[in-house]
């Protein structure tokens, strides 16, 4: 489903540095990826700010970068065991998505 998101954010072709698949998330607070490899612009980050996951726990952001223009501000964290897209964040950047049975279109 994601697939043709990626495509048309510009991210196709690229699947060396994605290699771990991608969710889409309505409830996230933040584009989130354990990969550095795939991130450019990456800061450390120090900030007080956690990702709280499913079951309640927080696990640190060690890092934000952006994976090409579309994906900014993407939060980094070793303890992930799921990239995930932010809906919220695509539309507030702007994208349209639009979800049915065969997918998402961007």
């Amino acid at each position: 489903m994601i697939v043709s998101a990626l495509s048309a954010l510009g991210l196709q072709g690229k699947t060396q540095l994605l290699p771990s698949p991608w969710l889409t998330d309505y409830a996230a607070s933040n584009h989130m990826t354990d990969n550095s490899e795939a991130q450019q612009d990456v800061c450390n980050y120090d900030g007080e700010q956690n990702i709280q996951i499913a079951n309640g726990r927080t696990i640190p952001i060690t890092a934000i970068g952006n994976l090409g223009s579309a994906f900014t501000n993407v939060f980094m964290s070793t303890d992930l065991f799921a990239n995930l897209i932010y809906v919220g964040q695509l539309v507030e950047n702007d994208y349209s998505l639009h979800f049915d049975h065969h997918g998402c279109r961007v």
